[in-house]
């Protein structure tokens, strides 16, 4: 009788499903440079940016000779020159699902993947906080990045603006690596393949159809469609050409004091 009811007790316990806790979210950033006091306003800068969860603040660097994850952790708002915190909002997961969102952005942000104007910190921070929350970072904070890929030729973008070093097993910034964190670089490898992924790289091997787009997010779409994406482009270019054309007046504007006296004499 009293195995019974003990073999009845552990089937309820395991069909009871987790609680989920309330996790609140923070976008922490900092300046990376002396004149994110004039871009501020226009809406640009180069900032660093890292999610404060659960009191940590998680953030993605780069190094080329490390094939690990590039994601860290530190204490909220210890790098010099922070700027401001965002409150993003609060998410409503269980253990297991935070553990699960962990384990899949420590996979999508290996160290030597790093680029500054596609993979950086604030893609990081954007992709994290999609995960918790379903929304994004405000875009500002890496408008610059976008702007950068016109000229991309002309920049080093695999170097990693705070020079994050990485060590084999994981990198924990001014911080030692908790069980928790080594924990789940631990499980990376033991994490089952996704048997859609088999799919998705016999799909990924076709020569593609030189008919397609370029652009994948662009095929399937009607001529209307199409026309909409286009004048939108258009429309954010010369916003951005606007932008930046106002910070070239405002910069030229800002003459020297000491020439301004020296012409007043004259």
């Amino acid at each position: 009788m009293d195995g019974k009811n003990i073999s009845e007790n552990e089937d309820t316990a395991l069909q009871t499903p987790q609680r989920s806790s309330k996790y609140e979210v923070y976008l922490n950033i900092y300046d990376l440079h002396v004149a994110n006091d004039t871009l501020y306003p226009f809406g640009l800068g180069v900032y660093h940016t890292g999610v404060e969860i659960c009191g940590k603040e998680w953030s993605y660097g780069g190094n080329p000779e490390y094939a690990g994850t590039g994601v860290f952790h530190q204490l909220p708002r210890q790098i010099q020159d922070f700027r401001e915190t965002i409150y993003l909002g609060t998410a409503n997961l269980t253990q297991k699902q935070y553990t699960d969102i962990q384990l899949q952005i420590f996979n999508e942000f290996i160290a030597n993947e790093y680029d500054m104007l596609t993979k950086n910190c604030n893609h990081f921070s954007d992709r994290f906080a999609r995960l918790l929350l379903g929304v994004g970072i405000p875009l500002w904070c890496n408008r610059l990045a976008h702007v950068g890929k016109i000229c991309g030729c002309c920049i080093n973008s695999k170097l990693d603006p705070l020079g994050t070093d990485f060590e084999e097993g994981g990198y924990i910034a001014n911080d030692e690596m908790d069980n928790e964190t080594q924990g789940l670089l631990d499980n990376m490898e033991n994490i089952e393949p996704d048997p859609r992924e088999a799919t998705l790289s016999k799909i990924e091997n076709v020569e593609p159809d030189p008919r397609e787009s370029s652009n994948p997010s662009l095929n399937g779409l009607d001529k209307e469609q199409l026309e909409m994406r286009l004048l939108e482009s258009e429309k954010e270019l010369e916003d951005s050409k606007e932008k930046l054309y106002e910070m070239e007046a405002l910069i030229n504007s800002m003459d020297d004091p000491i020439d301004q006296a020296q012409e007043s004499r004259i």
